[in-house]
């Protein structure tokens, strides 16, 4: 059981570094840093979070298997950092986890999916499918 746990964490850890890389990468190539300072400051968060609890999820998970695996304790830094991206990632995940449990899902739309019906009350805006919607905000130059 420890060795799926631990199977589970490490998958996490390298996918969440290569997402954290595929976005950053993309970000500064296009100019858009906030998003990548955003994905760096998330990342330090984690870490951060990990070091001052002293939390050392992978050496507390392969304790009991270390001899079946014949393999070496994570260094105690390393574990750490490894524990803080796997939390920084987590964050991700629980909430994409209750936005599902509790049915909210956030719809972005542009400017364009929008089309002026004069008949319609003036707080009234239609989609270009022909469904009213009631009111947008505008965050950071998207419709929401």
């Amino acid at each position: 059981m420890k060795s799926l746990v631990f199977l589970i964490m490490a998958c996490v850890v390298v996918e969440a570094l290569i997402e954290y890389y595929k976005t950053i990468s993309k970000m500064i190539e296009k100019k858009e840093y906030k998003t990548a300072i955003t994905q760096g400051v998330t990342i330090a968060i984690g870490i951060c979070v990990a070091f001052w609890f002293n939390l050392h999820l992978f050496n507390g998970v392969l304790s009991g298997i270390y001899e079946e695996l014949k393999a070496n304790p994570i260094p105690p830094t390393i574990d750490i950092i490894l524990t803080g991206i796997l939390i920084s990632r987590g964050s991700n995940y629980f909430s994409d986890l209750a936005s599902k449990l509790t049915g909210k899902k956030d719809v972005f739309m542009t400017p364009d999916d929008l089309v002026y019906d004069p008949s319609a009350p003036t707080d009234t805006l239609t989609s270009t499918d022909g469904k009213a919607i009631g009111t947008i905000e505008e965050e950071e130059g998207e419709f929401r």
